[in-house]
Parts: C-alpha cells; sequence; structure tokens
C-alpha cells in the first residue's frame, strides 16, 4: 500500500461511522427517547409521575403527598399489546391489567412493585374482587388502548440493530478502501455508497416510525401502570406531558451524520474521475479538429 493509494476523503469516514456506532449505544443505553410527566385527572389530589422510557426499559419516580417512591421500568408484551412495567414478575403485571378485575392504580405497583415476594408467585390472596369488570369497554373503559402495539415497535427495534451493523461494515469497508484499491465494486468505492446509504435510510426509518409510534400513542398515554390502570376516585394522565427525549435525536443525528460520510465519498469518486472525463473530451475534441483540418 503506497500513499498513492490513501484517499483522505474516504478516511473521514472511518471517525464518523465510529462516531455513529457511539450515538446509537448511547441512545439504547440511556433510555431518554420519551420523556414525559402524568398528574392526576382531576387534580385535587397532590401528586405526579416522572417517567422517561426507551425500546426495552426506563425509570419512573411518583410523589404523592410527602411519600416518593422510584422504579425501574422493563418493556413487557401480551396480545399484541406492550406497557412498561416495574414488577419483577412483568408477564403477570399485563396479565393483571388486561384481566376482568385487575387492580387499581392505587393497588397496583404496592402489589406489583413493592411486594415483590408475593407478586412473583403471583399470590392475590389479598386481593378482594367485588365482581367489577375495571376494563370493560361498556363503560369506556379499556387498559388496552393506552398501551402501544408491538408490530411496529419490533419494526423500530429490527430497524436499529440493522443499522448498527451496517455502520460497523461501513467503518470496516471505509478502512478498506482508505488504504487501498479494490478491484470488485461492491468491495470497493461504490459498494461504501451502497453501505452508507442503507444505513441512513434505516436511521432514518427508525426516527419516523418511532415518531409516528409516539405522535399516535405514546404522546397521550404515557405505558406505564399508574397510567394504564384505572382507579377508585381519580386517574392519572400524561396528556401533554410527554416529549421525545434527548436519545430519539441522536438517532436522527446518525443519520445525517451518514449523509455526510456519503457527501465525502461522493465527493472523493467525483475528483477522482473528472480528469479522466475531461482527458476523454479534450481527445474527442483533437479528434473532431483533425478530422475537419484534413477535409480542407
Amino acid at each position: 500500500m503506497g500513499c498513492k493509494s490513501f484517499k483522505p476523503e474516504v478516511f473521514y469516514t472511518i471517525p464518523i461511522c465510529g462516531l455513529v456506532f457511539g450515538l446509537v449505544c448511547a441512545s439504547l443505553i440511556t433510555n431518554h427517547w420519551v420523556e414525559g410527566v402524568a398528574k392526576f385527572e382531576e387534580g385535587g389530589e397532590d401528586g405526579r409521575v416522572t417517567f422517561y422510557y426507551g425500546l426495552f426499559s426506563g425509570y419512573k419516580s411518583k410523589v404523592v403527598s410527602s411519600l416518593t417512591l422510584g422504579h425501574a421500568l422493563g418493556v413487557v408484551c401480551l396480545h399484541g399489546q406492550c406497557m412498561f412495567s416495574c414488577a419483577d414478575s412483568k408477564k403477570l403485571d399485563i396479565e393483571d391489567i388486561l384481566g376482568d378485575c385487575p387492580y387499581t392504580n392505587v393497588e397496583g405497583d404496592l402489589f406489583f412493585c413493592e411486594n415483590s415476594e408475593k407478586s412473583s408467585k403471583g399470590d392475590k390472596t389479598d386481593k378482594v374482587c367485588d365482581g367489577t369488570t375495571y376494563n370493560s369497554t361498556e363503560i369506556g373503559r379499556d387498559e388496552s388502548e393506552r398501551m402501544f402495539g408491538v408490530g411496529l415497535f419490533a419494526t423500530v427495534g429490527m430497524f436499529l440493530i440493522l443499522g448498527l451493523i451496517f455502520t460497523l461494515l461501513s467503518g470496516l469497508l471505509g478502512v478498506f478502501n482508505a488504504f487501498s484499491n479494490p478491484i470488485e465494486w461492491y468491495t470497493g468505492l461504490y459498494g461504501l455508497v451502497v453501505l452508507h446509504s442503507i444505513s441512513a435510510c434505516l436511521y432514518f426509518l427508525v426516527s419516523a416510525l418511532y415518531g409516528g409510534l409516539f405522535d399516535q400513542q405514546l404522546k397521550n398515554n404515557a405505558p406505564i401502570s399508574d397510567v394504564i390502570r384505572f382507579g377508585d376516585k381519580n386517574n392519572w394522565s400524561s396528556n401533554k406531558g410527554s416529549s421525545l427525549g434527548y436519545s430519539y435525536w441522536l438517532i436522527l443525528c446518525s443519520f445525517f451524520l451518514h449523509v455526510v460520510a456519503l457527501a465525502l465519498v461522493g465527493y472523493f469518486i467525483y475528483k477522482k474521475y473528472k480528469p479522466k472525463r475531461r482527458i476523454t473530451e479534450v481527445s474527442a475534441e483533437q479528434k473532431r479538429s483533425d478530422h475537419t483540418n484534413m477535409l480542407f
């Protein structure tokens, strides 16, 4: 590998790929895709739930009067519906919510998040069910409407993982191309263009799909048990209290960084082949001139 093989524009795409990889990993670790606050719908009682969550986990802090409780959250899905639960046995938590006689928003966290020994065994001996079906659509209460669908959520996660893989491949191929001249097109500059294009498209799709999920389902109904469960006296509401957090915007930044990398590779290709095109044009012009001189 000589100095003539070194391509500075292509070399600059390597740290860009490293930066994108770090941003996406930071987005997954920090879990601030959505941030928000839930309050009692009817006011009156003093209380608030501050929460944030990402694709797979999050955290919430509930303050009621002078009592403060904090819990880690994890995603759980059942029958095509998903939520973030603070329970040790998250499956039992969502099964209770979607059951015929769920705990209220006061009882739910006390049993599943505070009383982990009983909840992990599914021991509901202290539960008193008076026959009221809290999630019956006949009385306008349907907890599943306050959750989010698993289909779009799974698609976002799949595209994000694929984006990470293609970013890594882009970086490795960038190293190969920065110091050598591959013969095959798919291992050369055009292959690099394809990889960066796919990566950019994947991150754009993640941003667009999750933005749509937020606008349609997450913005007005936080998928945490406090908001999902109904109460005997008062209900929690996160209406207009949620916003997209910085972890989400890191994904959009990753999209733009891949566009920058594409521009660098495209500029090098243009710079590399422009002299050849110029020589070809001059040669064609010279031939036309010689032909004209021969006629006269």
